[in-house]
């Protein structure tokens, strides 16, 4: 279901972590980027995941328990929660199936990859994007994504989405830190620099 060029990127982009760890927004993660607070069903151990401790309570709570993931545990948790994050922008978000429908695998794993990082609420609020997208107008969209406080957050991940989007192929993962910087000049025009 899922290019293997997308799935390099995104472990890429997630690293692996075997032990749970505080993400930067304080949530309780494990894996490739598992939100254990959101998918609690990954917790192990029924007391805590029934309870509702969160972000460092939560961590404190599994690093005492000494919950440890493989790196095929972490994958399997990844593809379920594409899973259910593909499904979701197919009902949510209608230029996702758009996308799918005129063969742009690249460009809808590109929505698929923010989904995944921001949520598909998070990406609803991209609408001038998803607009243009809808317009087929793909340049343009990726240019909207580097006006973005998220693209700003997300540095290397929004720069390899930004590629995606415009160019409609996959950036190698090892050349995912050579991507130009996007960014506006003091005119208001889009330009790349190194």
């Amino acid at each position: 279901m899922y290019s293997d060029e997308y799935l390099a990127l995104l472990k890429n982009f997630e690293g692996f972590y075997s032990q749970p760890y505080l993400c930067p927004a304080g949530v309780c993660t494990i894996g490739y980027g598992t939100n254990l607070e959101a998918h609690r069903k990954f917790i192990p151990y029924t007391d805590i995941r029934e309870g509702n401790l969160k972000g460092k309570a939560l961590l404190e709570a599994l690093k005492s328990r000494g919950m440890k993931w493989s790196d095929e545990e972490a994958t399997k948790a990844m593809i379920l929660e594409l899973d259910g994050t593909y499904k979701e922008l197919v009902n949510r978000i209608p230029v996702f199936s758009q996308l799918l429908e005129n063969k742009e695998k690249c460009r809808s794993e590109a929505l698929l990859d923010m989904a995944y990082n921001m949520g598909v609420t998070g990406l609803s609020r991209f609408k001038n994007t998803l607009k243009l997208i809808s317009e087929k107008e793909y340049k343009d969209a990726a240019w909207n994504l580097v006006k973005s406080k998220w693209y700003g957050q997300v540095k290397r991940r929004g720069r390899a989405i930004f590629y995606m989007m415009f160019y409609g192929q996959y950036p190698k993962p090892e050349e995912v830190d050579k991507l130009p910087n996007y960014h506006f000049n003091e005119e208001g025009i889009g330009v790349m620099r190194d």
